[in-house]
């Protein structure tokens, strides 16, 4: 959790969600504020950890295509998109907290 302008904001480990691992200490390690919308409830912001974060891309959605692999433990984790220097993979904000998660961080949200 975290202040950003007055407003306390979550913050999640996509590292530590995904492998179980914190996000290693990097100069590319970043913290993104996406938009984020509990179930029935007004847009909050939603803080993530993410690792080698060097840039910023809009990307069409058209060039993503699925990974080849199902996981539903992390229905989050979206198609990929094949460039030269790797792979990007889409994380899908809505897939990431399930209700009970979603109540313990939105709590105003959860009872408004």
């Amino acid at each position: 959790m975290f202040n950003y302008n007055g407003q306390h904001v979550p913050v999640l480990d996509i590292s530590l969600l995904a492998t179980g691992q914190p996000a290693a200490a990097r100069l590319s390690t970043r913290l993104v504020l996406v938009h984020y919308t509990p179930a029935g409830q007004a847009t909050q912001l939603l803080g993530l950890v993410v690792e080698k974060a060097t840039d910023t891309l809009r990307c069409d959605p058209a060039d993503f295509s699925h990974s080849g692999l199902s996981n539903e433990d992390a229905a989050y984790l979206g198609p990929v998109l094949r460039r030269d220097d790797g792979l990007i993979q889409r994380i899908n904000v809505q897939d990431l907290l399930d209700a009970s998660v979603q109540t313990l961080l939105f709590p105003e949200a959860a009872s408004a």
